[in-house]
């Protein structure tokens, strides 16, 4: 997941630290404390959730995050599956979070993990039973006072296959507890939904749905379950998220769930996939559900943690008290910065280019924009929300006119960043602006990023992920589809991790979102999947790969054409592999002949138990072309029954092979037996090396074969 930083940096690093181990124990240590918590939060990692498949854990610190990192701006400053969660908490200000690794307990003054010291208990899809007297710990805990959240997943769901999934383990504390049965009012149902965005809301005002974090509407299911709420059992039990085609008043089909008991609280919902932001151990496979546009996550679950650590005690003793500020949830890369390096900045501010570009146009509707090319020599009707440094208008570099937005500088590290509001127009339009990046690190330290966000600062979409030394004026465009009709934040920032000699800073210029006029121009953007499937191995016989090796031919690759053309070279594969790059956990030659869209040959990825294998190719997309897109055919054909648990993704990736989107997600449950045309808008991409990359998994049972032919992107 993380990449180590450059090896003088490194070794600079070891040296310092291991001069200054023995001083260490003589120098009186000190914390810095930005904030007194109001709420305590034990999250648990003692009942197997890592197993398998799943890192549900807000840090690999243990038990306390702080020690990874004391003050996380961003979802990779703590390493877990779930980080982003802990993150969204912290970075409030009204947290104080830990990890539980040891036996449940209440009232133990021995452990100084014991519920009584906490608000709130989250159990992330716990995969091991609770004992007797952890149960009783659980529901004493809340029934003191304390709140109780479940994250369940998918009937069969048994990650370290020892018989019980997080349905049968929240069922059994709820019924055999030693408090009599359904207790809360809730019980998980048996069931495996593949996939499904269950936004039927209560027709009520809900603190899960309306709170500090904003306001959410619904949430995602990918392989994950329902509940049946029973208010004759519990007549405080509520349902707050329900199914699509369920009723919005009743007690089957509820997603998202709550209730109370004694003096506490507990909220319930079905699918793991809905917390995973995607950062797992670089062993398992995740997805980034926490961030899907299909739902609102990152706003329920903490809405929801909030709710639950209000409702008392809990045998903790702060007082919780009213939140005062929102927290920004901006998902991307980050690193502890290293200490002691003595390094000298090398690069130096360039002067601006003496021609005269041309200006953007605004579009027949007029700019939603206000003040979009800084012409104003200040940043009026923009809002700076990342001041280390604070965002300035610039005559160093401008696109057009005299200014420019400059964002970060050579001299301070940190987040500078600023952001205007707008109400997107109904026919959704196209956002456009123009960036001159610079940088001497990479992207896992420093980046410039673009995004939509919503009014209480959620992100919902990355419109741009880059660490870039272009030097260079740069266009991005991006399809507001998706937003059309919601007033949204438009956010710029500039990260610089703080260290000496490779700073990070951007300049921005002539943004524009047109108002709508007659009929939108039509986009080339179609939305990828958003499937976020648990892939958990089954029972079944093992099969015998199908997937034959096969000698590639041999002619010679054509060359790369310039801008303005065809990029991808060999996107037929009948030249055989070169220039892609190969890799098949199977020792499978990719370029195959069996099932050719056109032509002789086509890639063949999988179609073996157990399988990991991939292909890519590494294209430069020229910054003075107007668009790319990225067109391709695939296929798919499976010997499973039950689906999704085989799976191929197409992703754009940066040059070191971190992925900056992944377009589409196929699954052996998609249409099978016949090919289907892809098309994607990568304009994004614009004056950056990426790869262009195909990656295939099957599980241990019931090959899938995946098929991919034609490959192409074109600029124009």
């Amino acid at each position: 997941m993380f990449k180590l930083r450059e090896g003088a940096k490194r070794l600079n690093l070891v040296v310092i630290v291991t001069m200054l181990m023995g001083l260490l124990a003589f120098v009186p240590q000190t914390h810095h404390v930005a904030y007194a918590a109001t709420y305590s939060v034990l999250f648990d990692n003692a009942h197997a959730e890592t197993a398998g498949n799943a890192d549900w854990i807000i840090s690999t610190s243990q038990p306390d995050p702080l020690a990874q990192n004391p003050n996380p701006q961003v979802e990779t400053d703590w390493t877990g599956g779930i980080s982003a969660w802990g993150v969204a908490l912290q970075r409030s200000g009204r947290y104080s979070l830990k990890t539980n690794t040891g036996t449940i307990t209440y009232g133990n003054n021995s452990n100084p993990l014991d519920l009584s010291h906490f608000n709130e208990l989250v159990l992330p899809e716990p995969n091991t039973l609770f004992t007797t007297a952890e149960k009783t710990a659980i529901l004493s805990f809340v029934q003191n006072g304390g709140g109780l959240f479940m994250v369940a997943d998918h009937n069969g769901s048994d990650r370290n296959n020892d018989g019980h999934d997080s349905l049968n383990i929240f069922n059994d504390l709820m019924n055999n507890g030693g408090a009599g049965s359904d207790v809360f009012g809730i019980q998980f149902d048996v069931l495996n939904i593949v996939t499904e965005n269950p936004n039927n809301d209560t027709p009520n005002p809900d603190p899960i749905l309306q709170g500090p974090f904003g306001n959410g509407t619904g949430s995602i299911i990918r392989n994950g379950t329902s509940e049946t709420i029973n208010p004759s059992d519990n007549p405080n039990v509520r349902g707050v998220i329900y199914r699509v085609g369920f009723s919005n008043t009743g007690t089957t089909g509820v997603f998202f769930s709550r209730s109370a008991y004694g003096s506490g609280r507990v909220v319930a919902m079905g699918d793991s996939s809905a917390i995973d932001d995607g950062t797992c151990s670089p062993s398992n496979n995740c997805f980034n559900g926490w961030n899907d546009p299909a739902g609102n996550d990152n706003i329920l679950f903490p809405n929801a943690t909030e709710w639950l650590a209000s409702a008392g005690s809990g045998g903790a003793t702060n007082t919780p008290v009213p939140p005062t500020n929102t927290p920004t949830n901006t998902p991307t890369n980050t690193n502890t910065p290293p200490a002691g390096a003595t390094n000298t900045p090398t690069n130096t501010p360039i002067p601006a280019p003496t021609n005269t570009p041309t200006n953007t146009p605004t579009g027949c509707g007029g700019n939603l924009f206000q003040n979009p090319g800084f012409e104003s020599g200040n940043l009026t009707s923009w809002t700076i929300d990342g001041t280390n440094p604070s965002p300035t208008a610039s005559t160093a570099q401008h696109h057009s006119g005299s200014n420019a937005a400059l964002l970060g500088s050579l001299t301070s590290g940190g987040d500078s960043s600023l952001y205007q509001t707008i109400t997107v127009p109904a026919g959704g339009g196209t956002l456009s602006y123009w960036y001159w990046p610079s940088t001497l690190d990479t992207i896992t330290y420093d980046w410039q990023d673009a995004y939509v966000q919503n009014t209480s600062g959620t992100t919902l979409a990355t419109i741009m992920h880059v660490d870039s030394n272009a030097n260079a004026w740069t266009n991005v465009s991006f399809n507001m589809a998706p937003y059309a009709g919601q007033t949204v934040r438009i956010k710029f920032l500039a990260h610089d991790d703080g260290y000496s000699g490779d700073p990070t800073y951007m300049y921005l210029d002539d943004v524009v979102l047109a108002g709508s006029c007659g009929t939108p121009a039509p986009t080339n953007t179609p939305a990828p999947p958003t499937n976020t499937p648990t892939n958990t191995p089954h029972a079944g016989p093992t099969n015998t790969p199908t997937n034959t090796p096969i000698p590639p031919p041999t002619n010679t690759p054509t060359n790369t054409p310039s801008a303005g053309g065809q990029l991808i070279q060999n996107g037929g594969f009948e030249s055989g592999s070169s220039p892609w790059v190969e890799s098949s956990s199977g020792g499978y030659e990719i370029v195959d002949n069996s099932n050719p869209h056109s032509g002789t040959y086509e890639a063949y990825l999988c179609g073996y138990n157990n399988c990991a294998d991939s292909i890519y190719q590494t294209v430069a997309i020229p910054a003075n072309v107007n668009s790319a897109t990225l067109t391709y055919y695939w296929y798919m054909s499976t010997q499973e029954t039950s689906h999704p648990y085989d799976f191929m993704y197409v992703r754009v990736r940066n040059s070191s092979g971190g992925t900056l989107a992944t377009l589409q997600t196929i699954n052996d449950g998609s249409a099978a037996g016949s090919w289907h045309s892809a098309s994607y808008d990568v304009s994004a991409y614009k004056g950056q090396t990426v790869q262009i990359a195909i990656v295939a998994t099957n599980d241990s049972v019931s090959p899938t074969n995946f098929y991919v032919d034609d490959v192409a992107l074109t600029t124009h």
